[in-house]
């Protein structure tokens, strides 16, 4: 071999360990920018981010076996019940409770973290009133993720349409986005443009824009279905929250209070249009969920189990 081969090759002998270690310091910086898309927001530089979508401070169980960025620590575990059960909804329904009632779940997207975490974005879920009244809301609620996800097994809806309504909805623009389609996804199945818009404005992500997000992010979808728990007046009706409902709040004006609170409310408020008032084997499912999930929980049904 000539000198001057010899020296080529010593050159590229030299170059080929820096381009391995280029090439893998920029899969480093791609997949972190991968991973820290999980998160709902961008976490601070003293925040963990967590593969469910959380961000939390350190020795929290954003920063457990779960943590992808940040200040990562093995001190906790995602599912450290000490640290779950300090949130309200996590004294209410345990891991086990959980993992009893879903045991088919798509764990790495439905996770027991991201439930209890989202949850603490609606303060009054599983809070208000006595502790039968708090474990029968979130029974009724576990009940309706139950049957509209096939036991928290599927993301998204098979039809997936546009679902895109021209109209306006409560003087707010919710025009669609080009490209865009507003289809069943989450534990409720958040469907339709106008519910996307609204969904958003109360969880401060763009799902309008970015409808894909709630089948993208476990926070993200969960927030979504507490949303549509939580509130009034969904779509194009004027029914009260299915929250209110199951706290006692009676939307009838008529003195036959019990027959409008209870589970068979909700079932009204959510699926009345197609539910209700005849003979419906999807109607029974929800019915047989929520019983299960009130003999899990360890608390009384209640009155009004059909609408």
């Amino acid at each position: 071999m000539d000198s001057i081969t010899t020296s080529v090759a010593n050159k590229l002998r030299l170059k080929k360990p820096l381009m391995t270690t280029m090439l893998l310091l920029l899969l480093v910086m791609f997949t972190a920018s991968v991973v820290d898309a999980a998160c709902a927001t961008s976490c601070s530089a003293s925040m963990c981010c967590s593969s469910t979508g959380l961000c939390g401070p350190p020795k929290s169980v954003a920063c457990g076996s779960n943590c992808i960025s940040g200040p990562c620590t093995n001190e906790v575990t995602p599912y450290n019940v000490g640290l779950l059960g300090n949130y309200p909804l996590g004294r209410v329904v345990t891991l086990e409770m959980f993992d009893e009632l879903f045991p088919a779940r798509l764990r790495s997207f439905y996770s027991y973290e991201a439930f209890i975490l989202a949850a603490s974005a609606f303060p009054e879920f599983g809070t208000t009133g006595d502790v039968d009244m708090q474990k029968r809301e979130v029974a009724a609620f576990l009940a309706h993720i139950q049957v509209e996800t096939a036991g928290l097994s599927t993301i998204e809806a098979r039809d997936t349409k546009d679902f895109c309504y021209l109209g306006v909805v409560e003087d707010i623009s919710s025009a669609c986005i080009a490209g865009k389609k507003y289809y069943p996804r989450g534990p409720m199945q958040l469907t339709w443009n106008y519910n996307y818009r609204r969904a958003s404005d109360s969880i401060g992500e763009d799902l309008l824009a970015k409808p894909e997000l709630v089948s993208e992010n476990p926070a993200i979808s969960f927030k979504t279905a507490f949303w549509v728990w939580m509130t009034p007046g969904l779509g194009l009706s004027k029914k009260p929250s299915s929250h209110a409902v199951m706290t006692q709040r009676s939307w009838s004006r008529s003195t036959a209070v019990e027959s409008a609170t209870g589970f068979g409310a909700t079932i009204n408020i959510l699926k009345g249009e197609t539910e209700c008032g005849r003979a419906s084997a999807q109607a029974e499912k929800r019915t047989a969920a929520y019983l299960r999930a009130t003999e899990v929980l360890g608390v009384a049904p209640g009155h009004n189990l059909r609408c």
